[in-house]
């Protein structure tokens, strides 16, 4: 995490481990299968947090959308470096060879479907998770800054747009007529 993929040798993981080479060798075979472990494990803590963060949430429309918003954007002190680094460590996987990020890609289209199936207007969830998902990218390639008044910005932005989705959503079920009956029974 800290030198980044490039710099990865069993030498280094060894060392830092504290484990002969032999040792990280008999678990890992290959540089490929430590790096597919390495996505596997960051993979697996992401979709804990989310999962956690989603249970979380009250029942109702919006309630993965509402999650990923309040894990990704209720705190600045979850932007740290180590968070950077690890978000360029998996581009770096990817670079490496696309195949290693495979678990990553299974995640996201989980948390996609989620999100697209959370009984808001057709877009809406998407909207809120792309729009992290760009501050993200934004935030790990140094494009911008993003300080705690522009995070907060956003996320108070993101947050009114799912309300007015979900009261819209609400108004449209209250102002659908009644269906109509057949003289049969």
């Amino acid at each position: 995490m800290r030198q980044g993929i490039g710099s990865l040798s069993f030498e280094i993981v060894a060392k830092e481990a504290k484990l002969s080479k032999s040792g990280l060798l008999h678990h890992f075979p290959t540089k490929d299968a430590l790096i597919d472990a390495l996505v596997a494990r960051k993979v697996c803590g992401h979709q804990a947090d989310y999962e956690a963060a989603i249970k979380a949430e009250p029942v109702g429309p919006g309630r993965a959308s509402r999650a990923v918003l309040g894990l990704c954007l209720s705190s600045t002190d979850k932007w740290t470096e180590t968070l950077r680094r690890r978000g360029l460590v998996m581009m770096a996987a990817l670079v490496h060879n696309p195949v290693h990020i495979e678990p990553l890609r299974a995640f996201r289209r989980d948390l996609a479907a989620k999100v697209g199936t959370d009984g808001l207007p057709s877009g809406v969830g998407e909207a809120v998770r792309l729009a992290i998902d760009g501050l993200w990218f934004t935030w790990i390639f140094g494009l911008s800054e993003l300080t705690p008044s522009k995070l907060a910005a956003v996320r108070g932005a993101l947050e009114k747009l799912l309300e007015a989705s979900v009261e819209k959503g609400d108004a449209g079920a209250r102002k659908r007529p009644a269906p109509k009956r057949s003289g049969r029974s």
